[in-house]
C-alpha cells in the first residue's frame, strides 16, 4: 500500500509544504527530499485590463496534495509560495470588488501552471457589460425595474457560475457586469417591477458573446 506523506516545515523555513509517498510491507526506512519553495504570483484584471480587488483565488495542488487560498490586494496581486509542480486557479468576486455584481460569480479551475522556478502567471476574468433600458410595450422609459441575471455552465468540466441584480434608474437605464462564456451561452434574466407599477414580473433569456 502506497501511504501519502505530507512534509510541512516551519512558516519561515526555505522549504515548502512537501507531498510524497512511500510504500511500507514491513519495517522501512525511507528518507524525504523537501522541496524548495518558489513564488507563484500574477495579477487579476478585468475589463481594460484593470487590476481586480478582493477577488477570492483558491490554489489547487492536485489529488492528495490539498489546495490554499488567498485575495487580491488592491493592485490585484496574488501570491503562493508552492513547491514545483503543476496547479490549477479558480477564481471568485463579489460585491466587494471594484467590478461588483450582487451575489457571485465563479470561474472553477479557469487557470493552470506548472511551476518549476518564480514564477508569474497574470489572468483576466471575462467580465463584460450588459447594458440597456427598460421601456414599456410602447418604447417608453419605466425605471426603478430590477433586472435579475443568472447562469451556470460547464467549460471542460469545469463550473462557471454568474447572479447579478440590478435596478434601473428613473430614466429606465441599467447597466451590469456578467461573464462573457468561451462559447455560446444563454443567460435567464428575470425583470420585475415594483408591485405598485402595474406592471408583471416576466422571465427573458439572453444570449451574450461580447460587450453588450
Amino acid at each position: 500500500y502506497s501511504y501519502p506523506v505530507t512534509l510541512t516545515p516551519l512558516s519561515n523555513s526555505d522549504y515548502a509544504t512537501t507531498f510524497r509517498s512511500v510504500i511500507v510491507s514491513g519495517n522501512t526506512q525511507k528518507e524525504f527530499t523537501l522541496d524548495s519553495i518558489h513564488l507563484l504570483s500574477g495579477v487579476v484584471r478585468g475589463p481594460n485590463s484593470t487590476p481586480m480587488i478582493n477577488v477570492a483565488i483558491r490554489l489547487d495542488r492536485g489529488a492528495s496534495r490539498g489546495v490554499d487560498s488567498a485575495i487580491t490586494d488592491v493592485n490585484g496581486r496574488y501570491s503562493f509560495n508552492v513547491s514545483s509542480g503543476g496547479y490549477s486557479l479558480a477564481f471568485e468576486g463579489r460585491d466587494n470588488t471594484n467590478f461588483p455584481v450582487s451575489s457571485s460569480w465563479y470561474l472553477d479551475k479557469y487557470a493552470s501552471v506548472v511551476v518549476n522556478a518564480d514564477t508569474v502567471r497574470n489572468v483576466d476574468i471575462p467580465l463584460v457589460t450588459l447594458s440597456g433600458q427598460t421601456t414599456d410595450s410602447n418604447g417608453v422609459a419605466v425605471g426603478n425595474i430590477s433586472v435579475a441575471l443568472d447562469g451556470l455552465w460547464f467549460s471542460g468540466g469545469n463550473q462557471r457560475s454568474l447572479r447579478n441584480t440590478v435596478t434601473s434608474d428613473a430614466s429606465g437605464n441599467y447597466s451590469m457586469y456578467v461573464l462573457a462564456p468561451d462559447s455560446p451561452y444563454t443567460y435567464s434574466i428575470e425583470i420585475t417591477p415594483p408591485q405598485e407599477s402595474g406592471f408583471t414580473q416576466f422571465p427573458v433569456n439572453f444570449k451574450i458573446l461580447v460587450n453588450t
